[in-house]
Formats: structure tokens, C-alpha cells, sequence
């Protein structure tokens, strides 16, 4: 199991995130989230992007990446901004500005 967990230590379908095995939190019923990702820090057979620790930012469905942002620190296609890494701010949809990223 990871460090969190909701129950549910292997994937049946039902569409929670499980424990990979790898040390990273992933997120449970209880409302914890994973170190990055989009609210879906493992792979749950959505088709959502996963971050898998190793600090590298992932990919969204548009292309951007961003390991950084707005809550959503990468991109999955839910309209919000990302950050790409040029050093720029990005806004997100709270108002709060992301440490790096750009509005593009």
C-alpha cells in the first residue's frame, strides 16, 4: 500500500485510486491527494495523466507540461492553465497564482 489509501489496494474498476507500491501517498476516501497529479495521483485506467515521483512534470491531454500551477499542476483537460517551466505566473481559476508557468 502507499501512504494513504482508500480500501481499495487494487484496482477493481470502481474508479478509486489505489496504492502502486511505490511509496507515493495516492488519494483516499478521505480527502488526501497524491504528491502531483490532477486529482488522480495514480493511474486508474481513466486516462487521467499521473505524476510517478520522480519530480519530472507530466503531461496533459493538450500537450502542455506543468509541474507546477493552479491546483491542477498538470494538465487534464479541464480547461484550467498549467505551468510549462518558462518561469512565468500562471492564474488559476481561485485567483491564486502558480509559482511558475505561462498563461499560453
Amino acid at each position: 500500500m502507499g501512504r494513504w489509501g482508500d480500501g481499495d489496494p487494487v484496482a477493481d474498476g470502481d474508479g478509486d485510486p489505489v496504492a502502486d507500491g511505490d511509496g507515493d501517498p495516492v488519494a483516499g476516501g478521505d480527502g488526501e491527494m497524491g504528491r502531483w497529479g490532477d486529482g488522480d495521483p495514480v493511474a486508474d485506467g481513466d486516462g487521467d495523466p499521473v505524476a510517478d515521483g520522480d519530480g519530472d512534470p507530466v503531461a496533459g491531454g493538450d500537450g502542455e507540461m506543468g509541474r507546477w500551477g493552479d491546483g491542477d499542476p498538470v494538465a487534464d483537460g479541464d480547461g484550467d492553465p498549467v505551468a510549462d517551466g518558462d518561469g512565468d505566473p500562471v492564474a488559476g481559476g481561485d485567483g491564486e497564482m502558480g509559482r511558475w508557468g505561462s498563461s499560453g
